[in-house]
């Protein structure tokens, strides 16, 4: 009987080169810790990396892999032979389509980077029509996808000229776009009274038309920058206005956030019960066909988080195991890093060194999927903080300055001054 591979030692074979990532990823997304382990006492270790390895199991998903990356190739090649076609019939709104086709398809298969390539080629003959439409819409997914790769200032500046353009050709609904596009840059550069201002003026066009959804969608925003300035009875009460507008329009997706935004402030205003109601309804509209499965990993994280603030360690283990097995049946590798990074806060709180196996597990799936991201910076950030907690200082100095660097060669602000504030309190 063939004696079972752990994933981690499968894993070190694997070349760090690109063509090999498909594979990366099925190998985090085949294995199955055995079920009567699960609950053992080596429980913290079944991560991904103390998984099983089927090889025969292996082979043959490698066989529909290589098929499914055949149908991927093929979807982009033909984006990119219908741009050409265009280009010979001079159709530049056609070439456009296409090759934001293409990117849409690097999205869909979480290569964000390869997207971003699409897009710009798609921008650039864009901004030669005479049609600003087009333009827009890159714009748009440019300042979209640059903000997941957390370059907050490229994402502001593409949805700036996107306004700019809409403003002058009277696109409402590009322009509620950019000021939602600028309201989460700002927030997330730690400028909260920017992403009000920006948030508000997408409000107030959004009512102009009208559109409810957008209402709703822009009220949880606003009730999230007013919990970030310290004001929890206006911010809930923009969350309670937006669930008001959406829940007649059946949004799963948005009403899950609304909840859970809600459940996030009622934890930190210490209202346990509220909040575990809150994001327990959340769950439930995640649920839904509709949803989106990366909303549902974020509430279960959300929920883990509540739990454990609240010292139900049990639960937030419970619900952390079910966002890994997700992020893992849906291929979802940066969202895995964060249930992982999340497993060792709670390690943390639990007094449990053993979890540091979590901060590494994390820290190789970063170096391998997307290194020098602030993804990667966040992960050795705690890492360095659980190192700390557990009086190892100078281990945990280092990993905060790895943390550092990652998010200057990422061009993080808000992430490099929230750093030299802990590593300030670290080194004294």
């Amino acid at each position: 009987m063939k004696k079972p591979l752990r994933v981690e030692r499968v894993l070190r074979l694997l070349p760090a080169i690109e063509a090999m990532e498909p594979l990366r990823s099925l190998l985090v997304s085949t294995p199955r810790a055995d079920d009567q382990a699960r609950w053992s006492s080596s429980g913290p270790y079944l991560t991904i990396g103390k998984h099983n390895v089927d090889v025969d199991a292996l082979r043959q998903r490698v066989d529909s892999l290589v098929r499914r990356i055949g149908a991927h190739l093929t979807v982009l090649y033909d984006a990119y032979v219908r741009a050409v076609d265009a280009l010979e019939s001079g159709d530049g709104n056609v070439i456009v389509s296409a090759l934001a086709d293409g990117g849409a398809a690097e999205e869909r298969a979480n290569r964000v980077a390869q997207a971003t390539a699409w897009y710009e080629v798609a921008f650039r003959v864009a901004s030669e029509l005479s049609d600003r439409g087009p333009e827009i819409e890159m714009l748009d997914r440019l300042g979209r996808i640059e903000h997941e790769r957390a370059r907050f200032d490229e994402s502001a500046r593409y949805h700036q000229r996107a306004l700019v353009l809409c403003e002058a050709t009277f696109d409402h609904a590009g322009a509620i776009r950019a000021c939602i596009g600028l309201g989460h840059a700002s927030l997330a550069r730690d400028e909260p009274d920017g992403a009000h201002a920006w948030y508000l003026r997408a409000l107030r066009q959004a009512e102009s038309i009208p559109n409810p959804e957008w209402i709703g969608t822009i009220e949880r925003h606003l009730g999230e920058v007013a919990w970030r300035q310290g004001d929890a009875t206006k911010a809930r009460a923009r969350l309670r206005r937006a669930r008001e507008v959406l829940e007649p329009l059946s949004s799963p997706t948005e009403l899950a956030r609304v909840l859970a935004a809600t459940a996030r402030i009622e934890s930190q205003v210490g209202n346990t019960d509220d909040a575990i109601a809150a994001g327990r309804e959340a769950l439930a509209w995640s649920e839904a066909p509709a949803a989106d499965p990366l909303v549902r990993i974020d509430i279960l994280l959300e929920m883990a988080d509540v739990y454990a603030s609240s010292g139900l360690l049990f639960d937030a283990d419970n619900e952390l195991r079910r966002a890994e097995e997700l992020a893992i049946a849906k291929r979802l590798s940066d969202r895995l890093i964060d249930v992982y990074v999340a497993m060792g806060k709670v390690c943390a709180i639990r007094g449990d060194e053993t979890g540091f196996v979590f901060f590494e597990q994390a820290a190789d799936l970063c170096h391998a999927l997307a290194p020098l991201t602030s993804r990667e910076g966040r992960v050795y950030e705690e890492y360095g903080n659980f190192r700390i907690r557990f009086k190892e200082p100078e281990e945990g100095l280092a990993h905060l300055q790895r943390a550092r660097q990652i998010f200057e060669a990422a061009g993080d602000r808000a992430s490099l001054a929230r750093l030299s504030r802990e590593l300030e309190a670290a080194s004294a």
